[in-house]
């Protein structure tokens, strides 16, 4: 018999009694990286009752330990020692568990560490993710531009950008508290976000739109960074001889309408520029 056919036997078992055990009965599975959801199962059992009945039924690929009418676990062969490290002794078929012994206390207390440091490795591989010299960039390109111009509104949440760019390390910490607001307890969970945690494909990974003015002029600055590309910049200036000021002083300067698209070496220049344009208007 397989081990998966042993498990549906178990599951549907033939007479009255042990349908309905298996009704009401919790079945999981165990792996190594779900031991913090069985340990969690094994911590309900361990409040209802200290001891409990076990039985193990084997197979050549596999057991599964029933703790009597409550909780079926199913492990296959090559995780059984595994399995078996969760408790202080060797589990013996048909044999009688008491939880308030056997159940380990210094694993508990060891996985304290090994939490502490899953949450780290997540945190790091979120910020390494995200933290790029792309999004670095950007953002202080962003910056140059509210420092020289005022501000009227942050338009950021009317683009479908996941970071707003001027809140990225805001951000890192809101998503790194999201992610562990209800499995914080579960090993299993936090190793699985580790090797599999992505950013959603097909969206804007960073990005900003601001609304500014320099002395009655206004303009909005737009700038994005995709994955894997580099980041891009626009700028619309809501005056059109300003805006051909603009175009005359920069050779090159890509330019549609009255939105021009700085390239990534030139945006000093073009601050400068553009200042000094709406300034001469003035005297």
């Amino acid at each position: 018999m397989s081990y998966h056919d042993l498990v549906d036997r178990n599951r549907q078992a033939g007479d009255d009694d042990r349908l309905e055990e298996t009704t009401t009965m919790s079945n999981i599975s165990y792996l190594p990286t779900q031991v913090g959801a069985v340990r969690s199962s094994i911590l309900k059992l361990k409040k209802k009752k200290s001891k409990w009945n076990i039985e193990i039924l084997e197979s050549d690929e596999g057991r599964v330990v029933r703790f009597e009418n409550e909780l079926q676990i199913s492990i296959p062969n090559e995780h059984w020692e595994s399995f078996q490290s969760v408790f202080d002794t060797e589990l013996t078929e048909n044999s009688y568990l008491d939880l308030q012994l056997q159940l380990q206390d210094r694993v508990q207390m060891e996985e304290k560490g090994v939490f502490e440091t899953r949450r780290e490795e997540l945190k790091s591989k979120i910020s390494s993710y995200l933290e790029t010299k792309e999004i670095r960039w950007a953002s202080n390109i962003v910056e140059k531009f509210l420092s020289s111009f005022q501000l009227t509104e942050d338009l950021t949440p009317t683009m479908e950008t996941i970071i707003p760019l001027n809140k990225t390390t805001q951000w890192i910490s809101n998503q790194y508290s999201e992610l562990l607001q209800e499995h914080e307890e579960d090993l299993g969970y936090l190793e699985m976000l580790i090797e599999n945690w992505q950013i959603e494909p097909g969206k804007c990974l960073a990005g900003g739109r601001y609304l500014l003015e320099y002395r009655g002029i206004g303009m909005i600055l737009e700038a994005r960074v995709n994955p894997d590309s580099e980041p891009s910049f626009s700028l619309k200036i809501n005056d059109d001889s300003i805006a051909d000021d603009l175009d005359e002083a920069f050779v090159g300067l890509p330019r549609i309408g009255n939105i021009f698209y700085p390239k990534k070496d030139g945006t000093d220049d073009v601050i400068c520029m553009l200042k000094e344009i709406i300034e001469s208007r003035e005297e």
